[in-house]
């Protein structure tokens, strides 16, 4: 008996979209035949499988061939997959550490008559990044050679990427893929140059999966806080420059930066995850409003006073009383003027689950739910308006997360039963967790939610 492999992800793969195999076996008319497939995921030199599965399948075969089976792993995968948190100031490269993982399947059969086999086929090792392909690019599309290791949403030369004066931003490279750059060259307004060799910056490739993507220097805060010779701070009124990668002495790569002159404006970057798993950044320079909202509740309280034999209302006494008090801050940006080039950056800002606003060190997330392209055609100048909420609430009132058992809440069946084990939070907890007497006074009276809005900074 024996599997065929007849369809894999490929070598470089997004893991966020389907990552399908198609499998074949020549025991499919055994009685009770199913494929079983063990999933391997792990990070580290791709040749270190681990000697345990994190997931195992149990696949019948389709049920109009009878033969072939089919798997995703796209959801165990996507599991193990999240943004790496980078410096996005730093003059040095980072790796990743969580946004590239190894992935291998191992395969058995199962037959009524000798249960599971041992393993008969294994797939290729292959990397798995944080990231998605589209439909339109169809199953296992390979993320080398549709993006040719350059993991990111932004235009190349001669279309200028806006910056300001003080721009952090990185961008990402793949050195796992065959003739990755070694070296980048920045060439300033003033024609002066100079050149940033990757071994400087410590960049390595090799089988490591922390290494398969990079994040190196592009800013003018990057390469200011860099080891390359000349700095953007020594060229007098920079306008622009452009960075090249290279292999040795081949330009592969070019990308041109526009400083802007903004006189009133504080401008900010919204850095992203881009659908290549790596972080993007949108200027937004022009005006922003800040704005607050308020959700509470409302309770009647007894203000009635007793003493002595005497009844009073106080005249400092209200009836009406707020709990559960938070507030959500947002701010409203917008881009100013930008090449319709970045169109594509615009779209993958929208379909980020991911974003922070660079300079504030902040997490956002974004309001707006549809955006309509604008063209130099149809409206002469490009221009975004967006609305970002920051992703945590003013007052602190965040949840340690902790286990059941911890809580106190796990009956003694339970306590013994190994799956609670596991971290988790659920409304069942966070009820728990008010004090009795506010659990008690909302369920006795009658309780509005009142929300008050719009107190707006300019």
């Amino acid at each position: 008996m024996a599997i065929t492999i007849v369809q894999q992800p490929p070598a470089y793969a997004f893991g966020s979209s389907p990552m399908v195999y198609g499998l074949d076996s020549t025991a499919y008319a055994s009685a009770g035949f199913a494929y079983i497939a063990d999933v391997f995921i792990w990070t580290g030199s791709i040749a270190s499988v681990p000697a345990n599965y994190v997931y195992r399948f149990k696949l019948r075969p389709d049920p109009v061939s009878g033969r072939y089976g089919y798997l995703d792993i796209r959801n165990v995968v996507d599991q193990y997959l999240s943004a790496t948190t980078i410096a996005h100031d730093d003059g040095t490269a980072q790796n990743t550490v969580a946004s590239v993982v190894n992935v291998q399947v191992k395969f058995r059969e199962f037959t009524n008559g000798g249960g599971v086999g041992a393993v008969v086929a294994t797939s290729s090792s292959i990397r798995a990044y944080d990231g998605f392909s589209e439909v339109s690019e169809g199953l296992n599309l390979n993320l080398a050679t549709s993006t040719g290791g350059y993991l990111t949403s932004m235009p190349q030369s001669p279309v200028s990427i806006p910056i300001w004066s003080g721009q952090e931003m990185t961008m990402g490279i793949m050195l796992g893929d065959t003739n990755p750059p070694d070296r980048m060259r920045v060439t300033y307004s003033n024609g002066t140059s100079a050149t940033l060799l990757f071994s400087t910056l410590s960049i390595t490739g090799g089988n490591n999966s922390q290494n398969w993507m990079w994040y190196v220097p592009v800013g003018i805060a990057n390469l200011n806080a860099s080891v390359i010779t000349t700095k953007p701070s020594s060229v007098t009124n920079l306008q622009f420059y452009t960075v090249e990668f290279l292999l040795n002495t081949a330009v592969q790569r070019t990308y041109r930066f526009e400083v802007q002159c903004e006189p009133r404006y504080t401008p900010l970057t919204i850095a992203f995850q881009n659908r290549y798993g790596a972080w993007d950044y949108l200027l937004v320079q022009k005006k922003s409003v800040e704005s607050i909202s308020i959700e509470r509740d409302t309770y009647t309280a007894n203000v009635i006073r007793r003493s002595a034999g005497t009844a009073s209302i106080p005249t400092y006494a209200a009836s009406k009383q707020y709990f559960n008090t938070q507030g959500q801050e947002q701010l409203v940006v917008n881009t100013g003027f930008i090449p319709e080039q970045m169109n594509e950056a615009v779209k993958q800002m929208m379909l980020s689950s991911t974003l922070q606003l660079v300079e504030q060190e902040l997490a956002v997330i974004l309001t707006d739910t549809q955006v309509t392209y604008k063209t130099s055609v149809n409206d002469n100048l490009v221009q975004y308006t967006f609305t970002l909420q920051y992703a945590n609430p003013v007052k602190n009132k965040l949840w340690l997360q902790k286990s059941k058992q911890a809580q106190g809440i796990l009956t003694p069946t339970e306590t013994s039963q190994s799956r609670w084990t596991t971290t988790w939070l659920t409304c069942v907890t966070l009820r728990s967790s008010f004090p009795p007497s506010r659990r008690t006074s909302t369920s006795q009276q009658q309780t509005q939610t009142m929300r008050s809005s719009s107190i707006t900074t300019m």
